[in-house]
């Protein structure tokens, strides 16, 4: 009874969420009006797809460029089922190019420069833009000099994956299977900020579900450069009940930070001294914001861009944005809901901004599964709300899945895990 109550409560605010992501209500009449002003995204992934389709939305009038050079993007949400077999490459496989058919102008080339007191954007064709706005949507780079030893060429052949291509992704699946019997792996999570903050834990846990059913004897130990983790009563819990003592995880209070990583060895020392002689040590190292908006010089001492949650507009700028995972948002994470919504927000900013009328910040939402199993997963809703300046929790007690649950329950969060990955796909990219 209590656990039918508690999880009927979630659905509904998970609902609500979802209902955030809704198209306007006016859709379908007449919009209000707006001029042929041109705004420019940077960055195909959700939070630029996310931005360019909602300006669209709001304003069928404006022209929207979306500047991304991949061919194919990858989402991070649920990149983590791909290495574990249980879905194909392509079902995180997204083209950009597809956004033309909403009449989005999108642009296949890198971005060598942005002046955002011009709002001018150079890029590698030889051509440059100028824009009424810009929204900036690169996404994440990798710190190469959090992890001694963990340098480029390292992190090229060892890739962290986070989220990673094809070759990456493959690369990791790879590693996980050549792992000799009875094996141990090193899973180094990085300190936060990072984009998906329960997301190396998920990884942990699908590792699991393969070394179960081919190398049960096999060792996972998490060597953490954080005291605590996203979620962690519900993931120990299911280590406990699915992979009893396949998975060990060592917290920074007690020295499991990784603090030097040999490539050809695949060692790791950690920060209370211990050698580990792991078989295969994945590193995933400290992120920052894409280069692009350290070249455009929006990044702060963190690497991150900081901006304002009323609109999303980069502080110290005229008519510069920027949304998902390059931003310091907090206490919104670094995931694909959040991204979505921010970028649903500060499209309705930019069109407020462009019709010379004033905006209203509006209630953001982030929901975040996570797959244990293939067929069990939990999860944490959130509601923000800006108050005097500042991004709140609106819900201080979040909405977290109950610690004890029945199989089924875990199962129908899988399936609504599944569920509202296809939606928020459609909803970015059409598909």
């Amino acid at each position: 009874m209590t656990e039918n109550v508690r999880m009927s409560a979630r659905r509904r605010r998970v609902l609500l969420g979802l209902g955030a992501m809704a198209l306007p209500a006016w859709l379908g009449a007449k919009p209000p009006p707006l001029a042929k002003a041109r705004v420019v995204v940077i960055g195909g992934g959700v939070a630029g797809a996310a931005c360019a389709r909602w300006l669209r939305w709001l304003s069928p009038q404006l022209r929207i460029v979306l500047i991304e050079p991949q061919a194919i993007v990858y989402s991070g949400f649920f990149c983590n089922t791909v290495i574990a077999g249980l879905h194909p490459l392509a079902h995180v496989a997204r083209q950009p190019a597809a956004l033309s058919d909403d009449r989005i102008e999108v642009v296949a080339a890198a971005v060598t420069g942005v002046e955002t007191d011009r709002r001018r954007i150079y890029l590698s064709d030889g051509r440059a833009l100028s824009a009424d706005a810009i929204v900036l949507a690169p996404g994440i780079a990798m710190r190469s000099d959090s992890v001694a030893g963990f340098d480029g060429l390292a992190m090229r052949d060892n890739p962290p994956a986070w989220p990673g291509g094809r070759k990456a992704l493959a690369t990791v699946r790879d590693r996980l299977l050549a792992l000799p019997p009875g094996g141990v792996v090193v899973v180094a999570p990085p300190a936060a900020p990072y984009r998906c903050p329960p997301g190396p834990y998920e990884r942990v846990s699908l590792f699991a579900h393969v070394l179960l059913q081919r190398n049960p004897r096999a060792k996972i130990l998490i060597a953490d450069a954080k005291d605590s983790f996203s979620k962690q009563t519900l993931f120990l819990e299911a280590w406990a009940r699915h992979y009893p003592g396949m998975i060990e995880w060592i917290g920074r209070q007690d020295g499991g930070q990784v603090e030097h990583y040999d490539h050809a060895s695949q060692r790791v020392q950690l920060a209370n001294g211990d050698v580990i002689a792991a078989d295969w040590s994945h590193i995933i190292p400290q992120q920052k914001a894409g280069l692009v908006a350290e070249s455009a010089g929006v990044t702060d001492r963190s690497g991150w861009i900081s901006v304002d949650p009323t609109d999303f507009h980069v502080p110290g700028t005229q008519g510069v944005y920027a949304v998902g995972d390059a931003t310091q948002a907090q206490p919104m994470p670094k995931s694909a809901f959040s991204a979505y919504n921010q970028a649903r927000a500060c499209s309705h900013a930019i069109v407020a901004s462009l019709q010379g009328r004033p905006f209203e910040p509006e209630l953001l939402a982030n929901t975040c599964y996570s797959m244990v199993t293939p067929d069990a997963a939990f999860s944490v809703s959130s509601l923000y709300e800006v108050r005097r300046g500042q991004l709140r929790i609106r819900n201080p007690d979040s909405q977290l899945s109950p610690l004890i649950a029945s199989v089924e329950a875990r199962r129908r969060e899988a399936d609504e895990a599944r569920a509202l990955y296809a939606h928020l796909m459609r909803l970015c990219y059409g598909r």
